[in-house]
């Protein structure tokens, strides 16, 4: 069975918000209680913020509404939630970012909450507000050191589902003419732990890197180069 499906999206696409989302009370309790137990274990790096999940997708509008993390969470932590009524499907965004040597992909670090060890498209972060574009480029920011000014392009591609857990991304294509050695130095210069590695890969060794590490690549990865049209 297919875990991971994508959906055309036009790059001019515009938002919509709806009315925020709440839990029903079959799931309420529960959801609670989930956010209580790892807020427990994680202390002050768990934050419930605001996340914007997906009600209804076309190909020139996203209508998408508001709710918090502890949706997400308790989603991620306990699927069978969704047959009571736990229907936020969360929203993400992932940029494909070009820069002057290859393609950007980080591998995760092994302390972060999920997916540690596997390479992903560097910058992804959940969407905390109604503007995907510029959430995208804040990611990138916070995550490899490098602002907008250092973009030259943020083209929408599409949108990928995961399945098993309902997160869907926005892929951005982001082009950058720095060099592979500036977006290292960049990336060095932040005192985080979300990525082990970085790699810069360049198109022609791109599928022979994807063989390599087949076994530890985000499955969104491939489908989204895919939707870019690189691989």
């Amino acid at each position: 069975m297919e875990q991971v499906v994508s959906h055309p999206l036009n790059p001019g696409f515009r938002l919509e918000v709806g009315p925020a989302w709440s839990s029903p009370p079959a799931v309420a309790e529960r959801i609670a209680a989930i956010w209580q137990a790892e807020k427990a274990k994680r202390g002050d790096r768990l934050t419930n913020g605001p996340v914007y999940g997906l009600e209804s997708a076309g190909l020139d509008v996203l209508r998408i509404q508001r709710s918090d993390y502890s949706h997400v969470l308790a989603r991620r932590l306990a699927p069978e939630l969704v047959g009571a009524g736990l229907t936020f499907r969360p929203l993400g965004v992932t940029g494909l970012l070009l820069c002057a040597d290859g393609l950007v992909l980080g591998q995760r670090g092994a302390d972060v909450a999920t997916d540690p060890g596997l390479w992903e498209a560097a910058p992804a972060g959940g969407l905390a507000q109604p503007d995907p574009r510029l959430q995208v480029l804040e990611e990138l920011h916070e995550e490899l050191g490098i602002g907008p000014a250092d973009i030259t392009a943020v083209e929408a591609c599409g949108l990928v589902e995961d399945l098993p857990s309902g997160v869907l991304d926005i892929v951005f294509r982001l082009r950058t003419p720095l060099s592979g050695t500036a977006v290292q130095a960049a990336y060095g210069a932040l005192a985080t732990a979300e990525y082990a590695r970085v790699a810069i890969v360049a198109p022609a060794a791109l599928p022979d890197f994807l063989e390599q590490n087949r076994q530890t690549l985000l499955p969104a990865l491939v489908p989204m180069l895919r939707l870019a049209g690189l691989a």
